[in-house]
């Protein structure tokens, strides 16, 4: 493993913990491009670097279609709402740690940081969904979740389509969500 590796997965921890308690909407979608370009990073460590560009491109693409839509407010957390999501937020890290040397036996061939991180991601993002209606903050939930999932299935196929495929569902899933707005913010 090297030095780089462990930033890439120590700046998805931060950032998924960011999207889980973050207040603002516009550092909410620079907290989802850094997810991104680290998440394509460690998939670069087990795809060519062009198919992990791909990852990032799609990611960004899909934060960019978010951006768009990001002219609306939305209420902001409180000092308790914060803690408390995260509170749930390490659990899901701590659950995500204990489940690691399973998840190692199923899904061979995968750095035990990395998968950490898809774990985490995984959690994080279907946490974030439980906790909210608002599209905007469940389209990051499920293009986190996505993400998680995506570095864990790097480590399994490496099939060019199916990277196109994936990239695809990132740029669905921000439409979606941008879709899902009210008429009067998506104006």
């Amino acid at each position: 493993m090297s030095a780089w590796q462990g930033w890439a997965v120590a700046l998805l921890a931060v950032c998924g913990l960011w999207l889980l308690a973050g207040r603002g909407w516009r550092s909410t979608l620079v907290a989802l491009a850094l997810q991104y370009a680290a998440a394509a990073y460690l998939v670069a460590q087990m795809w060519p670097p062009r198919m992990a560009l791909v990852k990032v491109l799609a990611g960004w693409g899909a934060v960019l279609i978010l951006l768009g839509a990001a002219q609306g407010t939305e209420a902001t957390a409180g000092w308790s709402e914060t803690v408390f999501r995260l509170t749930t937020g390490g659990l899901v890290l701590l659950a995500a740690a204990s489940l690691l040397p399973d998840l190692l036996r199923v899904i061979p061939g995968i750095q035990p940081l990395t998968l950490l991180a898809a774990a985490w991601l995984l959690g994080s993002g279907m946490l974030q969904l439980g906790y909210t209606l608002q599209p905007r903050r469940v389209a990051a939930g499920w293009l986190t979740a996505l993400t998680g999932f995506e570095i864990a299935y790097a480590a399994v196929e490496r099939s060019l389509l199916i990277a196109a495929l994936l990239a695809g569902l990132h740029i669905a899933l921000a439409l979606t969500g941008v879709y899902l707005l009210p008429a009067e913010e998506r104006a």
